[in-house]
């Protein structure tokens, strides 16, 4: 599952959560930096995990099966 906040003050959020029955890989990434990977069933990130993105000139790109 993948949750975004858009401009929420001077970030952009993008969380995931391994909930039960997740099957779809995706990355969560701003336009700059390291991508968060959930790339399989129950991935392996600590659950839930926030990726932040600086509102000015940043996007935040959800990739479904990267």
């Amino acid at each position: 599952m993948a949750e975004v906040s858009v401009l929420q003050g001077n970030y952009t959020y993008g969380v995931t959560s391994t909930l039960k029955g997740f099957n779809l890989p995706m990355d969560l990434k701003c336009s700059s930096g390291d991508a968060l990977p959930c790339r399989k069933a129950g991935c392996d990130v600590v659950q839930p995990y926030a990726k932040s993105c600086s509102a000015a000139g940043s996007r935040l790109q959800i990739v479904f099966c990267p």
